[in-house]
Formats: structure tokens, sequence, C-alpha cells
């Protein structure tokens, strides 16, 4: 009786290994599939010419400012 409960034991282990085993290598191949889909999308976006960085600036952000600064007094004592 107590041999069959180990052998239960050990096949109910081996199952939640093999599970666990499934799960993890899903979970690899998933974020390997997304690295490439991302990585993937952004060279053919480079390739094709749209280069965000070379991208021209808008024209509030091209505009100089100048701030004028109060005048700065000092009191002797």
């Amino acid at each position: 009786m107590e041999r069959s409960n180990l052998r239960c034991m050990n096949e109910s282990i081996s199952r939640r290994r093999r599970r666990a085993q499934l799960i993890r290598g899903r979970v690899v191949a998933g974020a390997v599939a997304l690295f490439v889909a991302v990585f993937g999308g952004i060279t053919a976006q480079l390739v094709s010419g749209h280069d965000p960085a070379l991208a021209k600036q808008s024209s509030s952000s091209s505009k100089s400012t100048t701030n004028t600064l109060a005048p700065v007094t000092t009191r002797q004592s």
C-alpha cells in the first residue's frame, strides 16, 4: 500500500514538473516573440527613413525665447 502511494506521489510530482516546464517554455517563447516583433518594427521604421530623431522639430520648440530678468537691487548696510 505504501508503494502505491509513493508511486502516485511520484507521478503527481512528475506531472507538475512537466506542466511547469511547459509554462516556462511558453512564457520564454512569448517574451522572445514580443522582443523580435518590437525591434523588428523599429528596424523597419528606421530602414524606411522615418527616424524620429532626425525629424524636423516643431515650430513651437524651435523658437528662441528671451527671458527678461528683473533688475537686481542690493542695499548696503
